[in-house]
């Protein structure tokens, strides 16, 4: 449901809570490994992302805020190439991290649906938009994956 009506934000707060796992096919033709190296470039991935090619590791992201560029040319072969995208929840990748700290830093607004205890926000420790922890002007939606192309 639309989270800027009534109620509706609390019902949409799973995809928060939720890893996602984006999956897409790269064709790889003889001419385009006869290069030097191929970049895979993503200008916006939000945030704890892993991306695999072909079940090998090619980066491992942890701040939406930046650019993630790295040569998979040795990651590929000719014909069908598997690109994964494994984005990890935030909350569910901190919280124990920020529980088992003495103090923790402040963040900007505790949530209203029990995700995490008063004062004991993930927001400080991540590198993405805080708005998407609530803000007075707008609905906590927390939300991962790609953003940019």
């Amino acid at each position: 449901p639309d989270p800027f009506l009534a109620t509706n934000e609390a019902a949409i707060q799973w995809v928060g809570r939720t890893d996602w796992l984006y999956r897409r096919t790269l064709q790889v033709t003889p001419a385009m490994l006869a290069r030097d190296h191929l970049d895979l470039v993503f200008d916006g991935l939000d945030t704890f992302a892993t991306v695999t090619i072909n079940g090998r590791r090619a980066i491992v992201a942890d701040n939406a805020h930046r650019r993630w560029r790295t040569d998979i040319k040795p990651l590929l072969n000719v014909g069908a190439n598997e690109i994964l995208i494994t984005f990890a929840a935030p909350i569910k990748t901190l919280q124990p991290m920020v529980l088992a700290q003495k103090a923790s830093l402040p963040g900007e607004y505790d949530s209203a649906f029990g995700d995490e205890p008063k004062g004991r926000q993930t927001s400080p420790y991540i590198r993405k938009p805080k708005y998407h922890y609530g803000w007075d002007w707008g609905p906590r939606i927390l939300n991962v994956g790609l953003w940019r192309p």
